[in-house]
Parts: C-alpha cells; structure tokens; sequence
C-alpha cells in the first residue's frame, strides 16, 4: 500500500515540475526543494520496490499451496505431513 502511495506522489511531483519548470516567475529555491523532494520519494520508492518480487512470490505461493489443498480434499487424498 506505501508503495502505490509512492507513486502517486512521484507521478504528481513530475507533474508539479513540469509545471515549474514551464513557469518563469518561479524562484530556483523552489524549483531545488522540489527536485529534492522528489529525488527523495523517488528513492523511497525504489526501496520500497525491492521487496516487492518476494512478496508477489509469497502470495502466488499461498495461493498455489491452497489450491492444491482443496484439490486434494476434492480427491480425498490425505493432506502432506
């Protein structure tokens, strides 16, 4: 859930810099905090992303594991001890 979060902010952030960087009367200070500010969820965010193989393969694995459990139930086919 953080890392949709994430997202949006980064997508949102490019926005707001495209935005800045069209407006001439913006001063650079303000320009500078929203590069860091971005620069900085763009970090968190690819962080965050690098456990998300791990848990897509957990999740597929329970999901794989109740699915052969109710196949064997189906079957009456004593579970693995």
């Amino acid at each position: 859930m953080w890392l949709f979060g994430f997202y949006l902010v980064i997508i949102g952030l490019i926005f707001l810099i495209t935005l800045l960087r069209a407006a001439e009367n913006v001063p650079n200070s303000i320009r500078t905090a929203v590069d860091f500010i971005f620069l900085w969820f763009g970090v968190a965010g690819f962080l965050f992303s690098l456990t998300l193989p791990k848990t897509l393969m957990d999740i597929q694995r329970d999901r794989v594991n109740a699915e052969i459990e109710r196949r064997r139930r189906e079957e009456n086919i004593p579970p693995d001890t």
